[in-house]
C-alpha cells in the first residue's frame, strides 16, 4: 500500500497468493479438464478473465469442460464468447504429451499466450519466477505426471511455511511477522498494531488436567449456551493464569524489539490487558479523554532507549506521547461485497410492524417449511402460514411450474458493487419467470401495497440478479403478505429498473 515494500517473515503467504492460486488452478485443468472448481477459477481469472454470469451460463447447460467441447457460445456476452474457444483450444493443446513436459513451461507458455503479467506489480511477478523455479526444482528432482506433481504441490502448501517472493530492494523493507517470529532480533522502529484486541481468551471445550482428569464445556442444546462441569470449571483458573503469563511474556518480547521507537496502537472499541500493560508501562492513561473527534483512533508514541529485563515498567523512556487521531479518510474503497437488504435499508428507512411470535426465528421457521425442509417444534402459526401458501394462487402455479428455485443464493456485480443475496422463491411456468418474496409482516388491513412499496427496491435488485444469471428479467415480481394471504405485484418496467441502478450507485458513492 502507498508504494511501500513490504515482506511477510515466516508466513504462508506464497502459496495464498492471487497469481499462484490462478496458476496452479490453471495446471490442475490441464491435468483434469473435469474439475470444475478449478475450471471455474481459471475462467474468472485473468489467465481468460470471462464474468461470473457467463461461468454460470455454461454451468446451467451441463458439465462445464462437456459445454466448452461443444461450442458455439452465442448466449454469452461477446467478448467472452472470443476468449472461450482460444482458452479450450490451448487447453487442448498443452494436454498432448502432458506428462513428458516440465510444469514450469506449460505454466510460461500459458502467461506469455495470454499475456497474464500485464498490470501485474513486481510482487506479484516475482511470486511467478519463484512458482517457475519451484515447479522446475521439483521436477528435475522426480519427473512425475502432471497430477502427482499438483499432489506433491499441495502437500507442500499444507506442511511448509513459504513467504511471499521478496521486493526488488528486500533490505529497505517493512518486515510484518509474528511476536514469535520476532525473538532475538532487532529494528530501529518496531509498530505493535491493535493492542485492543489482545491475546486469544478462548478456552478449549476439553481438557486434559496432569491428574488424567478430563473436563468438558457442554453446550445446551436447548438455550445454546455452554454449561461446563466442575473439572473443566476448577482447570479453567490455572488455564487463565497460564495463558496470562503467556501473554504478558509475549508482550514483553515485542516491545523490546526496538532499539529506539515503539508504536503502540489501539482504537477505543476495548482496552485488553495488553494495552492497560503498555500504558501503565508508559505512564499513560490506559483510556483517552472522551473527545468525540479523537473517538476513532489512540496511538500512543514512545520514544525510548532499550529497555531494562524487567516489564513493567519500561525504563529509560525518553518521552511518552499520547496523540489521538482522527479516523483516515480511505479512498476509491467500496465494500467487496454487501447483501441487498443492506441497499434496500439504506435506501428506505422504515421498520417491519411487530410479530408477537418471536420475529426472526418465526421468520426462520415459516422460510424454511417453505423451502420444503420440517424444523423440529416449528410453531403451529408457521405451519399455517405455510399450508396457506401452497394453496394460494401462486402456490397452485408451482405445480405446473417446468423449473423451481428455492432459497436461491446469488453474487452479481452491480455498478461496480458486488451484491449477495437470497431469493425466496423464482420458477418457470408457461414460458414466464416468476419472482416471489414472503414476508411475515404484520400489516393491518387494507394496508399491504402501502407495505409492499418497502420492499420495491429489494425486489428489483432480485430481478437485476435473476435478469444476470438467466438472462432475462423476469416477467413478473410479487411480495405475497403470508399472514393476510395477499400479493402486491412489484413493477420491473424499464424506468424503475434504472432506478433501482441508480440506488446502487448512490449506494457505493456513499
Amino acid at each position: 500500500m502507498f508504494g511501500v515494500p513490504w515482506i511477510v517473515t515466516g508466513g504462508r503467504s506464497f502459496h495464498e497468493a492471487r497469481e499462484v492460486l490462478d496458476l496452479t488452478a490453471y495446471l490442475a485443468v490441464l491435468a483434469n479438464p473435469r474439475d470444475e472448481i478449478h475450471l471455474a477459477g481459471v475462467l474468472r481469472s485473468p489467465l481468460v478473465g470471462v464474468r461470473d454470469e457467463t461461468i454460470f451460463l455454461l454451468k446451467q447447460r451441463g458439465r462445464i469442460c462437456e459445454v466448452l467441447d461443444a461450442g458455439g457460445f452465442d448466449y454469452v456476452h461477446a467478448e467472452d464468447a472470443e476468449r472461450l474457444p482460444a482458452f479450450w483450444e490451448r487447453v487442448r493443446q498443452q494436454r498432448v504429451g502432458l506428462d513428458g513436459v516440465s510444469p514450469d513451461r506449460l505454466l510460461a507458455r500459458a502467461v506469455d499466450e495470454t499475456a497474464y503479467e500485464d498490470g501485474l506489480d513486481e510482487r506479484a511477478r516475482a511470486n511467478i519466477e519463484k512458482l517457475y523455479a519451484l515447479l522446475r526444482r521439483q521436477f528435475e528432482q522426480q519427473p512425475v505426471p502432471l497430477a502427482e506433481a499438483l499432489e506433491q504441490l499441495s502437500w507442500r502448501r499444507m506442511l511448509e511455511t513459504e513467504a511471499e517472493a521478496p521486493p526488488p530492494d528486500s533490505s529497505n523493507a517493512v518486515r510484518l511477522m509474528t511476536v514469535h517470529a520476532a525473538k532475538g532480533l532487532e529494528y530501529r522502529a518496531v509498530f505493535l498494531p491493535a493492542l485492543q484486541r489482545g491475546g486469544d481468551s478462548r478456552k478449549p471445550a476439553l481438557f486434559l488436567t496432569p491428574q488424567g482428569e478430563i473436563g468438558a464445556s457442554w453446550r445446551d442444546p436447548v438455550t445454546g449456551k455452554s454449561a461446563p462441569d466442575p473439572v473443566h470449571l476448577r482447570f479453567s483458573g490455572v488455564v487463565d493464569a497460564q495463558r496470562k503469563a503467556e501473554e504478558h511474556r509475549l508482550l514483553y518480547v515485542a516491545t523490546t524489539r526496538a532499539k529506539e521507537f515503539l508504536f503502540l496502537s489501539a482504537t477505543d472499541s476495548g482496552v485488553s490487558d495488553w494495552w492497560k500493560i503498555a500504558a501503565n508501562a508508559a505512564g499513560v492513561p490506559a483510556k483517552p479523554p472522551e473527545q468525540e473527534q479523537y473517538r476513532e483512533d489512540i496511538r500512543l508514541r514512545i520514544t525510548c532507549s532499550r529497555p531494562a529485563n524487567d516489564f513493567p515498567p519500561l525504563p529509560g523512556v525518553d518521552r511518552a506521547e499520547v496523540r489521538l487521531l482522527a479516523k483516515p479518510v480511505v479512498m476509491d474503497r467500496a465494500p467487496s461485497s454487501v447483501s441487498v437488504t443492506e441497499v434496500a435499508a439504506a435506501h428506505i428507512d422504515f421498520r417491519p410492524e411487530g410479530d408477537e411470535l418471536g420475529g426472526v426465528e418465526f421468520g426462520a421457521a415459516v422460510h424454511a417449511l417453505l423451502a420444503g425442509e420440517a424444523p423440529l417444534d416449528a410453531p403451529e402459526q408457521a405451519l399455517q402460514l405455510a399450508h396457506a401458501f401452497a394453496h394460494s394462487e401462486l402456490g397452485q402455479l408451482i405445480a405446473r411450474a417446468s423449473r423451481v428455485e428455492r432459497e436461491f443464493d446469488f453474487v452479481v456485480a452491480v455498478e461496480d458493487l458486488v451484491l449477495q443475496g437470497q431469493i425466496d422463491l423464482w420458477f418457470e411456468v408457461n414460458g414466464r419467470l416468476v419472482l416471489v418474496d414472503y414476508k411475515t409482516d404484520q400489516v393491518a388491513a387494507g394496508r399491504e401495497a402501502e407495505r409492499g412499496r418497502h420492499y420495491e427496491l429489494q425486489l428489483r435488485l432480485y430481478a437485476i440478479a435473476l435478469q444476470r444469471l438467466t438472462g432475462r428479467l423476469p416477467d413478473e415480481a410479487w411480495v405475497f403478505f403470508l399472514r393476510s394471504g395477499l400479493q402486491v405485484p412489484v413493477s420491473l418496467k424499464p424506468e424503475d429498473m434504472a432506478a433501482a441502478a441508480v440506488a446502487v450507485r448512490a449506494y457505493a458513492e456513499r
